[in-house]
């Protein structure tokens, strides 16, 4: 449990934060829908400490490496990506200079890659 907090919650949200600061500065206007900014975050801290702290020591795991989620976690967590995209995105679509900064296409591939690396599920193989 202490390995998934630390690198997925904290970590996590050092990485949105700075990217939701970072896009803001450098397309010179606000956050794209504020309140979903607010609800990913608040939905990136319940999914990563409030339902790990109950079901992990339950033994609620899928039993891979480590301690993995649940599915139901899984959903929510992608729901909580999905709400990073639309406010990163939608900052970027409103922007209010003509060119898209480098440090922003370093964040853009965050909503695409790092759902599935959090994810529990177990991808098929080739």
């Amino acid at each position: 449990m202490h390995h998934q907090r630390v690198i997925f919650a904290f970590g996590g949200s050092r990485c949105f934060a700075t990217s939701y600061y970072i896009v803001q500065r450098t397309c010179h206007t606000r956050l794209f829908l504020d309140k979903l900014a607010g609800v990913h975050l608040l939905g990136w801290q319940v999914v990563n400490h409030c339902w790990p702290a109950i079901t992990l020591p339950l033994g609620m795991t899928t039993s891979k490496e480590y301690a993995e989620l649940e599915w139901p976690i899984d959903i929510l967590i992608a729901i909580v990506w999905v709400a990073y995209g639309v406010v990163f995105f939608g900052t970027i679509a409103q922007r209010k200079v003509k060119h898209i900064y480098v440090a922003n296409w370093f964040f853009a591939p965050t909503s695409s890659r790092s759902p599935c690396c959090t994810s529990s599920t177990a991808w098929p193989s080739a």
